[in-house]
């Protein structure tokens, strides 16, 4: 898919409202939406697949996992943040092990921003991180 069939599947679900949607149409085409170049395309293809809510859940966190590219499992964390299901704090706290730190990064500050108190347990390991970016988010998470 090419650039602007992703911005096409983003302006979709952002501007239609929920019942005009068919989840698994377009959940295609936004999956579809990760091969585009660069950040933007993935990147809003994750966060419109957000925007489908519980619909998309499954998806998010098989991608937030599974997914091999790394932009998009990165991208993938941050549109796990907003869902209160309790699946997601453990992909969550699973991703800040991930060997990738933008992947790390992108968990830790889903997790920050949730303000779970049992993310504290889970970010502490970060203190340590090789990656001084993750080490600084992850002192300011926990002095939140």
């Amino acid at each position: 898919m090419h650039r602007d069939d992703a911005l096409e599947a983003w302006d979709m679900a952002r501007t239609r409202p929920p019942g005009e949607i068919r989840p698994s149409t377009t959940i295609r085409r936004h999956l579809a939406a990760f091969d585009a170049e660069g950040e933007i395309g993935p990147r809003r293809a994750i966060a419109a697949l957000a925007k489908l809510g519980r619909p998309a859940l499954d998806v998010l966190l098989q991608i937030a996992k599974d997914e091999p590219r790394v932009r998009v499992r990165r991208w993938a964390q941050e549109a796990l943040t907003p869902f209160t299901d309790r699946r997601v704090f453990p992909v969550l706290a699973a991703s800040l092990a991930d060997p990738h730190m933008s992947v790390r990064l992108h968990a830790l500050l889903a997790l920050a921003a949730r303000r779970e108190p049992r993310a504290a347990k889970a970010i502490i390991p970060l203190l340590r991180d090789p990656s001084g970016g993750v080490r600084v988010n992850a002192v300011a998470a926990l002095a939140h």
